[in-house]
């Protein structure tokens, strides 16, 4: 599936080497985010008017919460081990420097929501331990004095990140399956020593690359 910003939904079942037209959403939304249940039929578009929901596929959506949420919605990820957990980043569209994490843990029927001090755009979830979550603005990056960046309790509430890379700004968060953390900062990629506390320098050269 893709989704050009005119708030269509197109679909491919030969990977991608054709496509077809799904369905309109609504003509004066942008479409800025998709995640695809693992069954294949459930998807969920991000939009400049809140958050849509398909069960058949594509071929039809509604607005989740009757369009209460008012927001952009700037991605939704799907929990890799739950995939009834599903989170989604959200900005305000008067304040730019304020967001929300949104979370469900029955597929998307009911929804509750945390506060955030900054657009959240990026969201990461520990494969190893499905309750470790990471939020952040990846297009202006984030340093730990302006946005949390991780929670330990399924997105309840968030925490700021580890002090030793508090002047550096964070643009992205990768985990590995045995938890290892990696962040791409202004100042290089750190990994996480869970057993020393902290995080390492890893240098790329040239000839790594």
């Amino acid at each position: 599936y893709t989704a050009p910003n005119h708030g269509f939904t197109l679909g491919s079942t030969n990977s991608g080497s054709s496509w077809f037209y799904e369905a309109t959403l609504a003509t004066t939304s942008s479409i800025l985010s998709l995640a695809i249940h693992p069954n294949g039929t459930k998807l969920f578009a991000g939009t400049n008017r809140g958050l849509y929901i398909s069960t058949d596929s594509g071929s039809t959506w509604t607005v989740v919460d009757g369009g209460t949420w008012r927001m952009s919605v700037n991605c939704v990820v799907f929990d890799p081990t739950d995939s009834q957990n599903v989170y989604a980043g959200t900005s305000y569209h008067n304040m730019s420097d304020l967001g929300r994490v949104y979370y469900s843990d029955d597929g998307g029927s009911t929804w509750s929501y945390t506060e955030m001090p900054c657009p959240i755009d990026r969201i990461i979830i520990d494969p190893g331990d499905n309750s470790v979550i990471y939020a952040l603005n990846s297009k202006i990056g984030t340093t730990a004095g302006d946005c949390p960046l991780i929670s330990t309790d399924y997105g309840q509430n968030f925490d700021y990140f580890d002090p030793d890379i508090t002047d550096r700004y964070v643009y992205d968060v990768a985990v590995t399956s045995s938890s290892v953390v990696y962040a791409a900062t202004d100042q290089g990629i750190y990994r996480y020593n869970s057993q020393q506390g902290t995080w390492i320098y890893t240098e790329i050269t040239a000839e790594e690359v």
